[in-house]
């Protein structure tokens, strides 16, 4: 059994050790579920991920798609588990910035130039719209109300140039990726092996 102290593991690896891994588990978890898949049906369920994740419903993105994919998967089936996963991308400690995204290219769509506030002046009335003592669900729909209420048609309206975009990227990329893996799977399989 080790001796060392965790703070002090913790120092010598840096603050940064832990999100990272977590970030390179999930990379390889989806990567994974991609290369399960036939191409299309995980690509398919990669852009619908992507344009759920880049909409303003972080909180209640899953049973979005979840009641999507269940009204749906008769007529075009797509990767449920891909599509949960792609959600990820986008959360509560990404929320401030992406909605700020949002909600400016929103009003710079609607011609509202001159109401373009500063990230700061965002962030801090949108922390001001949490509510302190929520439980999470209760913390998600007020703050997905409040944050409707006040700026909901722009940073829908917002939303959705990078929705359609990066969800129709995602499709592209995925299926070119799975071919390709599974042109080479192919050919390794059909080479001639040398004893």
């Amino acid at each position: 059994m080790s001796d060392s102290n965790p703070s002090e593991t913790s120092e010598q690896h840096g603050w940064w050790q832990r999100p990272v891994t977590a970030s390179r588990r999930w990379y390889y978890d989806l990567r994974g579920l991609i290369l399960q898949q036939p191409p299309e049906f995980a690509a398919r369920g990669a852009a619908i991920g992507m344009f759920a994740a880049f909409t303003p419903t972080i909180g209640i993105q899953i049973p979005i798609i979840i009641g999507f994919w269940m009204a749906i998967r008769r007529y075009w089936n797509f990767s449920l588990a891909i599509s949960i996963a792609c959600t990820f991308i986008t959360n509560f400690a990404t929320a401030f910035p992406i909605y700020y995204v949002f909600l400016v290219t929103g009003r710079i769509m609607q011609g509202a130039w001159d109401d373009l506030n500063g990230y700061d002046a965002f962030a801090d009335r949108l922390s001001r719209m949490l509510p302190e003592d929520a439980g999470t669900w209760e913390l998600i729909w007020v703050s997905l109300n409040n944050i409707m209420s006040t700026y909901g048609i722009a940073m829908v309206l917002g939303s959705l140039p990078w929705a359609i975009s990066i969800g129709a990227l995602t499709y592209f990329v995925v299926l070119r990726y799975g071919r390709m893996r599974r042109q080479r799977v192919r050919a390794s399989r059909d080479a001639p092996k040398i004893n």
